[in-house]
């Protein structure tokens, strides 16, 4: 449409203005790091769907995830509804970790996991075999039980092998059943739930709640949480119509969901008082490619907040917890904070002094 003569220009609304603290209380509340919205609810499905799941090969992740989140929690009561009710399952996701997620949104993830199928293309080279029978063999193979070892007989490559699974898991067909790291096993997942699931093709809910609870961010985060090009994560934030927003210090442009920016601008700055534990390998820091870290990467460190700024790291290797804390940070107080967490956890570490 042609701007009429002498018709007043409509320049474009600007971008708001927020504070980094604006932002990190934000998206500490809506993960559970702040507030208790997720502290008394019977199940863990709200909070798991909150985090967009949880991602990690050992268990313990998960633990450490939600204890930072839940002052009461306990393992039994994920290992609950994980290998007795089934409200939460694991599955391999689009980065090649497993990922916890609930089961009423299993089949969004499973699609979302397949948004890009690298693993296709190794197969259409290597495998003379159509995917039909490929899972008539890996059934035959794996009557009971999934796992690498018990495809030796048919499968003698091991990069082989961990494609099959993978394959079978994004198709829905196994569920993770016990084990961790390359010793994992996996169910049928028919026989776990006693009924299929199946991917769905549409899986804009996972973009759009990821956007809810990490916004604001950038197409190169999205990117890199998901496993697709910048290009492709640009085209699904686009589906969600998003608007930007402008953060202090920031030198990228970041964006939110449209119906979130009046929340984030009414957040104010004394709402990230506090001390923060955020656990090494937590869906926070796994959500962005870099934020509050130097190189991206799928196996972060912990992080310390206070007052919604970041003043240091932690590791846990083994069972030695390493502190990299800034000088005004409070050593003392940090510590007994993570011990707590951990405890909560089920896990025994000591902690080292700051480096």
């Amino acid at each position: 449409m042609v701007r009429p003569q002498g018709a007043p220009r409509k320049d474009p609304v600007p971008a708001p203005i927020v504070t980094p603290q604006q932002v990190f209380a934000r998206l500490a509340q809506r993960t559970g790091l702040l507030g208790e919205t997720f502290h008394k609810k019977r199940s863990l499905q709200p909070l798991v769907s909150a985090l967009g799941g949880i991602r990690g090969d050992k268990l313990s992740t998960a633990h450490l995830a939600l204890a930072a989140r839940l002052p009461g929690y306990k393992p039994a009561s994920l290992e609950r509804e994980l290998l007795e009710k089934h409200s939460l399952v694991r599955t391999w996701n689009s980065r090649g970790f497993l990922n916890l997620v609930t089961i009423t949104e299993l089949p969004e993830f499973l699609a979302a996991a397949g948004a890009a199928p690298r693993w296709r293309r190794f197969l259409e080279t290597r495998s003379k075999l159509s995917p039909q029978a490929r899972l008539r063999l890996l059934k035959r193979l794996c009557p009971e039980n999934v796992s690498k070892e018990a495809l030796k007989a048919g499968f003698p490559d091991a990069s082989m092998r961990q494609v099959i699974l993978r394959e079978a898991a994004q198709a829905g067909n196994i569920l993770w059943k016990d084990g961790e790291g390359s010793g994992a096993v996996f169910g049928w997942t028919k026989e776990m739930l006693g009924k299929s699931i199946a991917p769905d093709r549409d899986y804009r809910d996972v973009v759009g709640r990821y956007l809810a609870s990490y916004g604001p961010l950038g197409a190169a985060d999205l990117g890199a949480w998901l496993g697709v090009t910048v290009a492709a994560a640009r085209q699904l934030m686009a589906k969600h119509h998003v608007a930007q927003v402008q953060v202090e210090g920031w030198k990228e442009p970041a964006f939110l969901r449209p119906e979130d920016v009046d929340e984030l601008v009414a957040v104010r700055k004394r709402a990230a008082k506090g001390l923060v534990i955020v656990a090494p390998g937590d869906p926070l820091t796994l959500a962005y490619k870099t934020r509050w870290r130097d190189t991206e990467g799928d196996d972060p460190p912990g992080l310390v907040f206070l007052d919604g700024r970041k003043v240091g790291s932690w590791t846990l290797i083994r069972s030695e917890v390493g502190l990299d804390l800034d000088k005004d940070a409070p050593e003392s107080k940090i510590s007994k904070h993570i011990e707590s967490l951990l405890e909560r956890a089920g896990i025994e570490a000591k902690i080292t002094a700051s480096a």
